[in-house]
């Protein structure tokens, strides 16, 4: 993996710790002290699936600097996105990675969370942010949900 591919990457995976975190600390496999199981499909969360959130570092795949603004790369980014699955949530982070001589090497990163889709949609929609951001890796993870909108509706990916 040469340097700018772990530039990407290392970006995207400390966008996850920072963010991560604040998003799963209340996610938990395991059953509640009251020792009653609450699935994934229960009063408060009415349907269950895959999630998909995807962290794209904006480190330009030729220089490794950012080269795009937030507001530049949501517009090039998000139609995108919103062509794809049945929703989201953008969030601007910042993510880093330590170049070849250890260096500390910061950008921006756009966080795409809530992405209800196909894996082939997910994948094809992985291809173009690359194209369209010239950024060289995007950081992806699914996880299996439960979930309800209240006063709205969720297709079914396909």
């Amino acid at each position: 993996m040469n340097a700018k591919a772990r530039a990407g990457l290392l970006a995207t995976v400390l966008a996850v710790v920072a963010f991560g975190g604040g998003v799963l600390a209340g996610c938990t496999t395991s059953e509640p002290s009251g020792g009653s199981g609450i699935g994934l499909v229960n009063k408060v969360t009415t349907q269950e699936g895959v999630v998909f959130t995807l962290y794209v570092g904006l480190a330009d795949a030729d220089t490794g600097a950012q080269e795009l603004s937030f507001d530049e790369a949501k517009a090039l980014a998000t139609p995108l996105v919103s062509a794809t699955g049945e929703g989201y949530t953008v969030i601007e982070a910042q993510g880093g990675y330590a170049d070849d001589a250890g260096n500390l090497v910061e950008n921006g990163t756009l966080v795409y969370t809530g992405i209800h889709a196909g894996e082939q949609e997910v994948l094809g929609l992985v291809d173009d942010l690359k194209a369209a951001l010239h950024v060289e890796s995007v950081y992806v993870t699914s996880a299996q949900q439960g979930y309800a909108i209240y006063g709205g509706t969720i297709a079914s990916a396909a």
